[in-house]
């Protein structure tokens, strides 16, 4: 019953609009002349009476002027007067032009009523929008206009709206009986919507269409006796404000081409001014327009958020102000100012490595590192102090000085913040074995945060120190640890291995000033290469060229022509070797000695031996405790070393190697894998870790070495091992200029180049000779950490000049 009901009401709508259609069809229909329709039998000559066919064409131009051609019939016509119907401006007579379907006097461009395709052909105070479908130039709306904008867009209507003004926009009006109208209009706008959609798509009304129709009427309403009224409402808003057009087509059927009711918005200003008093208020976005439904959502999510974040934010800040108000130990604690040295003050320093049995008792103030935290519930917490590679542990636990604030405090700092600590030195119950301090402890009761560290470190100060052995847990690979040098050096090993490197330099210093050996600084930057051939680096100098010093060898030299009979230097060498082994980097620390000598050469060897024995001895001695913690990370065993040093034959080294099954010839130089077995065969013969070789083929040494006076095929020189790599290369040196310029022409050097290295040997130079060693290679061999970059700070290879 209720499907018959809703079809009959539907019935009686359609039959409303239909003949709301025809009516409007006949009065669009203009008189045509009979005679005149059946020549042309053209929608086109509905022109009042005045067209004259004359001629066939097929484009304008063949008529003439005056004249158009029509396109169905192929006939000239005269132009169509103002009024007259038109599709097209070529049909309107001069002056004219086709606007809304009619010929009318042209605007100018820009003005309002003309044409237009975007905002910008229009002037000022003008925008672009659809009239009858058709885009015109018209004025922006004013205070007090209509400013309704459908829900769907305009891009569904034929008839668009301009924007608001400036300093205008749209409101929305509270008026009780046009808001009952709204109510209407918004209860049948989404059916009508639907409609014009369907015949948008389909260009009909079919029965189809009109069952869904009726469908979507019958869901807004539960009750049966609001259909018949929602159903006459729809026909009354059809009807009245719909505009219907006539298509032409096989058969005839009626299309709803725009279904917008009047608005329910009106202009007003910002301030209110000329609006109803009942207006509501509108929430402007970015833009200047006013926001949706869905951002004005958002927008009071988003308020609320902010609003309850702002409680929240005042809950704490009140909670901490209460709590300062009754933590008795707020003085004791907080995170210093930046320090910008603003005083001095007569505070006693106490360092870590001073934190002894002897310091029981005492009250001690100490700056170091926050290694390590860990808090036992909220009254405890226990701390490890580090500075540099000496550790102590501390402790913080609530009594009354110190306050659950202050352990709480003390819990949160983050690792490897810098931090003033202030407390009493107390005898441990049991031997701290994660410290190095292990007998004592500091019963903290005062600690303030000088630098604060980020929260995130890029990696772990105990991975980076975990032994290499230890292979259940976590390690940091080679490259990591040189991304991130400056903390890898805080580790404990780090800073022992770089203690002993500075020791090295130090014993080297030592040795060599006792004996009467002058400290020299030689230039970094050379005309020409110092040790020939190709692995030098070359720099832009000015408008010329230069080198980066092998070596400081030849202004060692020219130092001993100037009477300084005993010199040595530590600075850095510079090698430009593709080379990415274990034990070679581009930048090192070279140790050079040059010496002049009465007799021998070998007075040179000895003083050299002598000179490495010093440093050993020292560092075993001296540097035991950095040795020991070197070796928790790097297990090795303990560097043994002859006194005098043991000295072989180059032949000797040779001959050892042969009968290990090397097939080598007596003119070779020894490959880096020789060499080691060669270490290998005088540790296991000798019992030593260092030896020396002397008497070099000439071939594979540098153009300044002496040749033996025996066999010019060798040389007085000499270099000497670790572990069975070399750490010196040295040598007896050409003190004759003549023979020094011969020797360097074979090597193909420029001997203007070195003109002043050679000129220093023209006046009289005595005898002498010496030797480089790699600091780095000497630090890794004795210690045997297997890689020099462990040994050199910042290294610096063929793959890394960073950090």
């Amino acid at each position: 019953m209720k499907r018959y009901m809703l079809l009959v009401v539907f019935l009686l709508a359609f039959v409303e609009v239909a003949n709301s259609v025809v009516y409007s069809w006949i009065l669009s229909v203009n008189p045509v002349d009979t005679d005149e329709g059946k020549q042309s039998n053209s929608p086109d000559n509905n022109t009042k009476g005045n067209s004259t066919v004359q001629g066939h064409c097929r484009k304008d131009r063949q008529c003439g002027q005056g004249k158009y051609c029509h396109k169905h019939n192929g006939l000239c016509h005269a132009c169509k007067p103002v009024e007259s119907a038109c599709r097209r401006n070529n049909m309107c007579c001069n002056g004219l032009e086709c606007v809304f379907g009619f010929c009318r006097k042209a605007v100018p461009r820009g003005t309002e009523g003309a044409r237009c395709r975007k905002d910008r052909k229009c002037d000022s105070g003008l925008c672009c929008v659809k009239v009858h479908g058709e885009p015109i130039c018209r004025r922006l709306l004013q205070e007090g206009e209509d400013c309704y904008v459908p829900e769907g867009g305009l891009g569904y209507s034929l008839n668009q709206k301009c924007p608001c003004a400036a300093g205008l926009i749209c409101k929305k009006l509270k008026h009780r009986h046009r808001k009952r109208r709204l109510n209407e209009i918004s209860m049948t706008t989404n059916l009508i919507w639907y409609l014009n959609w369907v015949i948008h798509h389909r260009n009909v009304v079919t029965c189809g269409n009109v069952k869904i129709l009726t469908r979507l009427i019958a869901s807004k309403s539960s009750k049966g006796r609001f259909f018949c009224m929602l159903a006459w409402r729809v026909t009354q808003i059809v009807s009245r404000s719909s505009r219907i057009v006539f298509l032409r087509g096989n058969k005839h059927h009626f299309v709803l081409k725009r279904f917008l009711t009047t608005t329910p918005f009106i202009m007003s200003s910002e301030n209110g001014i000329g609006g109803s008093p009942a207006e509501e208020k509108v929430t402007l976005g970015p833009d200047g327009q006013p926001l949706s439904k869905k951002a004005l959502k958002k927008m009071e999510k988003e308020k609320e958020k902010e609003k309850k974040k702002a409680e929240r934010e005042a809950k704490q800040a009140a909670e901490a102000e209460a709590k300062d108000a009754e933590d008795y130990a707020k003085d004791r604690y907080a995170v210093l100012p930046m320090a910008q040295s603003r005083e001095k003050t007569s505070k006693v320093w106490t360092k870590v490595k001073d934190l002894t049995s002897e310091a029981v008792g005492k009250r001690v103030l100490v700056r170091a590192r926050l290694h390590t935290t860990r808090g036992t519930g909220s009254k405890q917490c226990f701390m490890i102090l580090r500075d540099r590679q000496y550790t102590v542990q501390g402790i913080c636990a609530v009594n009354d000085v110190i306050s659950k604030g202050m352990v709480k405090f003390a819990t949160g700092i983050n690792k490897e913040s810098i931090v003033d600590v202030e407390g009493e030195v107390k005898s441990a119950a049991q031997k701290v074995q994660s410290c190095s301090q292990e007998d004592v402890e500091i019963f903290v009761d005062k600690i303030f945060v000088v630098s604060l560290a980020e929260p995130r470190l890029p990696l772990q100060i105990d991975d980076a120190s975990r032994p290499e052995t230890d292979e259940e847990q976590a390690h940091v690979n080679q490259d990591t640890k040189l991304d991130n040098r400056i903390i890898d050096l805080r580790t404990v090993p780090n800073q022992a291995i770089f203690s002993i490197q500075a020791g090295v330099c130090h014993l080297f210093r030592e040795f060599l000033v006792s004996q009467g050996f002058h400290e020299i600084h030689t230039p970094k930057i050379i005309s020409a290469a110092s040790e020939g051939g190709a692995n030098v680096f070359e720099v832009t100098y000015f408008k010329g060229k230069a080198y980066l010093a092998q070596s400081p060898q030849l202004y060692k030299q020219m130092v001993l022509c100037a009477d300084f009979d005993r010199v040595f230097t530590i600075g850095s060498v510079f090698r430009a070797e593709d080379s990415n082994t274990h034990r070679h980097l581009t930048e090192f620390i070279g140790l050079d000695i040059e010496m002049t000598f009465m007799e021998h050469y070998h007075e040179v060897i000895d003083m050299i031996g002598r000179t490495f024995v010093h440093i050993f001895k020292g560092l075993r001695d001296r540097y035991a405790e950095d040795i020991a913690k070197v070796q928790k990370q790097y297990p090795s065993e303990p560097f043994k070393f002859l006194e005098p040093s043991l000295v072989l034959n180059y032949c000797e080294g040779v001959d050892m190697l042969r009968e290990a099954g090397i097939d080598m010839n007596y003119d070779e130089d020894l490959s880096t894998p020789n060499e080691k077995l060669l270490g290998k065969l005088v540790k296991q013969k000798y019992d030593t870790d260092f030896f020396i070789l002397d008497k070099y083929p000439l071939c594979v040494r540098p153009f300044y070495t002496m040749p033996d006076p025996h066999n010019p095929e060798w040389s007085n020189s000499y270099d000497m091992f670790m572990r069975g790599e070399e750490v010196l290369s040295g040598a007896q040196r050409i003190h004759d200029s003549d023979l020094l310029a011969e020797r360097a022409k074979l090597h193909e050097i420029d001997l203007e180049k070195i003109k002043a290295y050679i000129d220093s040997f023209r006046y009289g130079a005595p005898p002498h000779g010496g030797g480089g060693i790699g600091l780095e290679r000497v630090v890794m061999l004795y210690l045997d950490i297997h890689n020099v970059r462990k040994s050199s700070m910042f290294p610096r290879d063929p793959k890394r000049v960073t950090p």
